[in-house]
């Protein structure tokens, strides 16, 4: 899992990279355009692996809601 996170910030740089060439570049630019969407294809499946995958093995971030209850509590086992 931590391997799709990771290779999100390889495809930043790659994207940044199509990005340039498709400003500076002045010949045809099918290739440039076909890397950028196959690059945010696979931005935008790792992104949902990974989200998936850790929910799938109970890595999900938990809710504000019960952040605050068990806040709440705490504090008040104090007082």
């Amino acid at each position: 899992m931590y391997l799709c996170l990771w290779s999100n910030f390889v495809i930043m740089w790659c994207y940044i990279h199509g990005l340039t060439a498709i400003w500076t570049f002045e010949g045809p630019k099918i290739f440039i355009a076909i890397e950028l969407l196959l690059l945010t294809l696979g931005f935008i499946g790792n992104t949902y692996f990974a989200r998936y995958r850790g929910r799938e093995l109970g890595m999900a971030l938990p809710k504000i809601k019960e952040l605050k209850e068990a806040e709440k509590q705490a504090f008040e086992k104090k007082i």
